[in-house]
């Protein structure tokens, strides 16, 4: 396997802010590394059958399509949902197009609040390829792991990896690594469709996971069923440690601008990083360690196995 032969999807989950998704596709028109990349435009609806309720003005959807439409992205299949559908359902579709449906053996997802550097997806596509065959590690990224703040570092810190529980935000996922975690997810959507995402019953999905995998958890959202899903099915996730985008999400479902200010996102630092043009192999960090309670998966597996 050559170094950029391999293809990927690039799924972008989008609902009603425009003026955030043209900001990430404008980063995403620049990439230093194109080729063999698949664009995809998961675009939610505005009105909500479930509950009866109109969730957004259908002006910033079709916005959005439009912006995506006309945007010089290679190989773009724009994709609207028929109506407001929620963020988990329009998260598990493009797991059902992309892996079930087209066969992809990665998918890299985005949401449209991301700005990338201009090496995001190069550094990505390395990535992908040095832990190809270490089954296991579930997902990998280079964007948004958790440490918000502006890295001192960034020329000397580049090159290194670290293993946790980062944010779901710009990472890469193989199909084969989906489809062991997707029997525990499964369960959990199965349970939330008796439910509003936005209003769902936050007790109800606690006891679930008592009940169901004897797990005490207060945290309800789709991202935590995730995590849980790869610690179950015994993976961890690698990041690096030099973010390669900023989070410009100060206003959304969940977003407010004083969260937004509190976990120190709005001094992210994006600026490119002189080695990521060439870089062809990432190490992990000498002070690499578990960043979260669920990481009981042997971080040491990882090291054995990492590619030379």
């Amino acid at each position: 396997m050559k170094f950029f032969t391999f293809k990927v999807a690039i799924a972008i989950i989008s609902f009603n802010r425009p003026h955030y998704l043209s900001q990430c596709i404008k980063s995403l028109e620049v990439q230093s590394c194109l080729n063999n990349t698949d664009f995809f435009l998961f675009q939610d609806g505005a009105f909500n059958y479930k509950v009866n309720k109109k969730r957004a003005e259908q002006k910033d959807i079709d916005k959005c399509i439009k912006i995506f439409n006309n945007s010089s992205l290679p190989n773009k299949i724009c994709l609207p949902a028929k109506e407001n559908i929620g963020l988990l359902e329009n998260h598990h579709r493009a797991y059902q197009k992309i892996f079930d449906e087209l066969k992809y053996d990665v998918m890299i997802v985005t949401e449209d609040d991301l700005v990338y550097n201009k090496d995001w997806l190069r550094v990505t596509r390395v990535l992908v390829k040095q832990f190809w065959d270490i089954e296991s590690v579930a997902t990998i990224q280079a964007s948004c792991q958790g440490q918000y703040t502006p890295n001192q570092n960034r020329k000397e810190n580049y090159k290194y990896i670290n293993i946790g529980i980062p944010n779901w935000l710009g990472f890469a996922i193989w199909r084969n690594r989906w489809e062991r975690m997707k029997p525990f997810f499964e369960e959990y959507r199965k349970f939330m469709q008796q439910f509003d995402y936005i209003r769902r019953d936050n007790l109800k999905i606690r006891k679930w996971y008592k009940d169901f995998a004897n797990i005490e958890e207060l945290t309800t959202s789709q991202d935590r069923a995730k995590d849980w899903a790869a610690v179950l099915a015994g993976m961890s996730r690698v990041f690096t440690v030099v973010n390669r985008a900023k989070y410009i999400g100060e206003y959304g479902v969940h977003g407010t601008p004083a969260n937004y200010r509190r976990t120190g996102y709005d001094k992210m630092s994006n600026e490119r990083i002189e080695g990521d043009k060439t870089i062809e192999y990432f190490i992990l960090h000498k002070n690499a360690k578990y960043r979260h309670p669920l990481e009981f998966v042997n971080q040491v597996v990882v090291k054995r196995k990492m590619i030379h």
